[in-house]
C-alpha cells in the first residue's frame, strides 16, 4: 500500500532536512493524539537533544533541556513538526520549513555568537 507509513522504520532516527536540503537534526519523536476509542492519529514529529534524551530515559530530557536553556532561550527547546509538513520520505525526511528559522539552528547559532566569531579568521 502506497499510504502506508511504518513510523519506527520510515520516520524515526531519519534525517531531517528542509526544503533547500539543509541539516535539521534526526527524527528523535513521533507524536501521537489519542481519538476516544478510535485509533491513534500522528500528530508531529520531534527532534532535539531533549527529546532523544527522554527516549534514553525518562526525566533526563527536562534535565538537559534546562542545562541547554541557560546557554540561549532556544537552544533547549524540541523542534516539533506537524506531520503534514512531511515533503518527501526516502532515506531523509524532507520538510516544508526553512531550518535557519527553526530551533533547529538555535545551537548553530549560539557557537557562532559566542564562540566561532572570536577566532581570527572567522570573517567576523
Amino acid at each position: 500500500m502506497a499510504d502506508e507509513v511504518h513510523l519506527v522504520r520510515d520516520i524515526l532516527d531519519k534525517q531531517l532536512v528542509d526544503r533547500d536540503r539543509r541539516l535539521m537534526g534526526k527524527a528523535d519523536g513521533i507524536v501521537l493524539r489519542m481519538r476516544g476509542s478510535g485509533p491513534p492519529e500522528v500528530v508531529a514529529i520531534e527532534a532535539g537533544p531533549g527529546v532523544l534524551a527522554d527516549r534514553l530515559h525518562p526525566g533526563l530530557g527536562r534535565r538537559l533541556c534546562a542545562a541547554l536553556e541557560r546557554l540561549g532561550k532556544d537552544i533547549g527547546q524540541p523542534l516539533r513538526i506537524p506531520f503534514a509538513k512531511i515533503l518527501h520520505r526516502g532515506l531523509d525526511l524532507q520538510i516544508d520549513t526553512d531550518a535557519r528559522r527553526t530551533s533547529a539552528y538555535a545551537a548553530e547559532r549560539w557557537l557562532k555568537e559566542r564562540l566561532v566569531r572570536r577566532f581570527p579568521g572567522s570573517g567576523e
